[in-house]
């Protein structure tokens, strides 16, 4: 398989012979800029732990199940404590625990199940008094159907 950009043959590749797999070659990302993530994870393990000092158990196994990820993971879960009671969030986390899902959403989830910290909708003001249309006040004449089986016999 030939590979052009703007004209120019920028790569050769032989077609891969096993469905669902990719053919990576070490000059594919020579020179490519790599991004730099900053590895705060600490911070965020000791601020995870302040909020939730019995929760070392859901933040190893997060560790382990989400590996790079747990951090994103942990930061989510400290945002619902936005929305819900430390307490709920909390309880939360040790069933996702004892569930052993270790995710920000699993923990969202039982989160909303509770139902305590939910923001109340405001009450639905009464409806207006409706305007009537001009269709609402024509008069409708009501025929029989034997008048329209006559109609269709003259037409």
């Amino acid at each position: 398989m030939l590979v052009y950009f703007r004209g120019e043959l920028v790569a050769r590749h032989a077609l891969c012979p096993e469905k669902g797999r990719i053919i990576r070659l070490p000059e594919h990302i020579e020179g490519a800029p790599r991004p730099v993530y900053p590895t705060r994870i600490r911070e965020v393990r000791t601020q995870f732990a302040e909020a939730f000092p019995r929760a070392e158990a859901f933040v190893q196994g997060l560790i382990r199940v989400k590996c790079g990820n747990a951090k994103y993971h942990m930061i989510e879960v400290l945002k619902l404590l936005e929305t819900y009671p430390q307490e709920v969030v909390a309880s939360a986390i040790e069933r996702a625990t004892r569930f052993g899902a270790f995710d920000c959403r699993t923990v969202r989830n039982i989160c909303a199940q509770s139902g305590s910290g939910l923001p109340t909708k405001p009450p639905t003001p009464p409806p207006s008094q409706a305007v009537k249309s001009r269709v609402d006040f024509v008069q409708v004449h009501v025929r029989p159907l034997e008048e329209y089986a006559l109609l269709e016999r003259t037409v």
